[in-house]
């Protein structure tokens, strides 16, 4: 059959050649023949015909993998040669560094030797030897050498004043002919697997798509050292046995030395206090009572013509606090009473998104004008000062969650991608291109270990959020997941989609505990502050109560259009829904009834 499929080609050529224009070209005429090219071409192609178009498909399948072997085993030749060119290059450095030096040698043995000038005996060294004068001090070490293993003359060394070891491993001296030798035909410029780039020092610190690998001062949590030491996977050089222990180790050293550049950064590295683990130091103080907002610049918000629908808002776990969204700001209210405790600015467009972090001294406002900008604001809610705005998108941001303790939070939106930003330096730490459709819902765990986020296409992502390294994927909803949020002992996260039902899964495992259906078509979930009590606010004009198994406790009803938003209050004996007309409807849950609306 292949023998067949070589011989075409060579048939069509015969063809051209005895057919009147082939013939007219080459000036001869065309000669009878019993058996003519042409016939032979015929018989084949019916032949051939005739052969299962199966067989002609696995051909090419063959052929196809085929050329993709070689092409693999081209780039790794390239990589290997590029690997030899920089090792040779750097072979003749050296050997011109080692002729320079023996030229210098050369020419100090050649010169005359200097005379040598007796030192002066050392008044203290005297006084002590002759039994006379005061007391003196211990004797310290000399920094003059002495004869080595002369009688009662201990060898005598300096003292280190500081800065790095002589055997401090760095980035230039020591791990980039590791990277260069094992992983540059993959992780370079070009290839750039997995968006990592080991060829020069900044590109490694860079990370790659899925975030930063090396954490320096830990290797245990630089995923570089992990993925090397085929401790974790997908293991580096894949498919392959780990490169040399001794190697690992000098690139484990490295990380644990602070991943220095070269011996001035390692100096510069030493020379710093050994700051205290950010975890640490910027947790939240549960220790004191939940700041209350004081001094607060008076604003007024806007009367739009139509109302603002209450599309999100933010009840804080540990002050009677509840952020509602408004024209061109956000109300906070006294969650209690409703009255107004203040308003701050959101100038880009109208609030999507409103998060208290943990301690409730932050509030994240995100949102923005669909089609135009996008923007996040963290806000401290003590002095309603601005700390910082983020995102900078085309597109309002629909998606959002500030980390419990680290100075993170996560956006997201129709771009279909994750952003976490450092909201101390402003830079972003990561980036997630799990989804293939808009980002609707964001959800940090409250241990801050997880980051969950879902989209309109009911895939759920949950990643580690100090990496951001993928953990598992759900897909179990049929439609949209429109809101997602873990439980406050972190172990379960709740997802509410378009195909009607509630779900729990396990945060470590990702394995569904139990899903219900939820009258209408939910649209959001809360969790009471103890854990205990579910809330779901429907298309159907309800929000409806669960226990944490799942179990329905009771549909509550008087809200005035589809409840966008619902969030129980810091006791939970209130649970707040904010309709499509703007208005929140304040529910007793021990009574099952509402008791206000504003």
């Amino acid at each position: 059959m292949h023998c067949s499929l070589r011989r075409v080609p060579a048939l069509l050529l015969a063809t051209a050649l005895v057919s009147p224009a082939g013939a007219q070209a080459t000036g001869a005429k065309p000669k009878p023949a019993a058996h003519q090219p042409a016939d032979e071409l015929s018989q084949l192609l019916d032949k051939l015909g005739k052969v299962d178009p199966a067989l002609w498909r696995k051909r090419i399948t063959d052929l196809e993998r085929l050329a993709q072997t070689e092409e693999q085993r081209a780039a790794k030749l390239r990589g290997a040669a590029a690997r030899a060119v920089e090792r040779a290059k750097r072979a003749r450095a050296e050997v011109q560094r080692l002729q320079q030096l023996m030229g210098l040698i050369g020419t100090a043995k050649s010169a005359p030797n200097a005379p040598q000038v007796k030192p002066k005996p050392d008044a203290a060294k005297v006084s002590m030897a002759t039994g006379t004068g005061a007391k003196q001090p211990p004797k310290m070490a000399s920094a003059t050498p002495s004869k080595q293993g002369a009688p009662g003359s201990p060898r005598k060394t300096m003292p280190r004043v500081g800065g790095p070891r002589a055997d401090v491993i760095t980035y230039e001296d020591h791990v980039q002919e590791i990277f260069m030798q094992h992983c540059s035909a993959c992780h370079d410029s070009d290839s750039k697997r997995g968006g990592l780039d080991l060829t020069s020092f900044a590109t490694a610190r860079a990370g790659g798509s899925s975030g930063t690998t090396i954490v320096p001062g830990d290797p245990q949590r630089s995923r570089l050292f992990l993925l090397v030491s085929h401790r974790e996977k997908p293991t580096m050089p894949p498919d392959e046995e780990p490169i040399d222990k001794a190697l690992i180790e000098k690139i484990r050293m490295w990380i644990a030395a602070g991943a220095p550049e070269n011996k001035a950064d390692a100096r510069a590295s030493a020379k710093k206090p050994r700051a205290a683990p950010a975890a640490a130091a910027l947790a939240p103080r549960f220790d004191r009572p939940a700041p209350m907002p004081s001094g607060w610049t008076p604003l007024e918000l806007k009367r739009p013509a139509q109302p603002v629908g209450i599309k999100c808002m933010a009840a804080s776990a540990r002050s009677p606090l509840l952020a509602l969204p408004g024209l061109n700001g956000v109300r906070v209210v006294h969650s209690a009473t409703g009255k107004s405790v203040g308003v701050l600015p959101f100038n880009h467009g109208t609030a999507e998104v409103l998060a208290f972090r943990s301690d409730a001294a932050q509030l994240l406002v995100a949102g923005g004008t669909p089609g135009k900008v996008g923007r996040a604001e963290l806000f401290d809610v003590k002095t309603g000062k601005l700390l910082g705005t983020y995102g900078k998108a085309f597109d309002s941001i629909l998606a959002a969650a500030v980390h419990p303790r680290l100075p993170r939070i996560a956006l997201g939106g129709s771009g279909r991608r994750v952003q976490v930003y450092d909201t101390a330096s402003g830079a972003r730490a990561y980036e997630l291109r799990d989804h293939n459709e808009w980002i609707l819902s964001l959800a940090f765990s409250d241990d801050g270990a997880y980051l969950a986020s879902a989209d309109r296409a009911g895939t759920v992502v949950v990643t580690e959020a100090q990496s951001g390294r993928n953990v598992h994927v759900i897909r179990r909803h049929s439609g949209a997941v429109h809101q997602l949020r873990f439980t406050p002992d972190s172990r379960t996260l709740l997802t509410v989609g378009a195909d009607g039902t509630l779900r729990a899964f396990d945060s470590k495992s990702g394995r569904e505990r139990w899903q219900r259906r939820v009258s209408g078509r939910p649209l959001t979930v809360a969790v009471s502050p103890d854990g205990k009590t579910l809330a779901c606010g429907s298309d159907n004009r309800t929000a409806q109560l669960f226990r944490a198994d799942g179990r329905p406790i009771a549909t509550l009803s008087g809200a005035r259009d589809w409840v966008y938003s619902v969030a129980f209050s810091d006791d939970g004996s209130r649970l707040f829904a904010g309709d499509w007309t703007g208005t929140t409807t304040v529910f007793d849950v021990k009574s099952r009834r509402a008791v206000q609306r504003w």
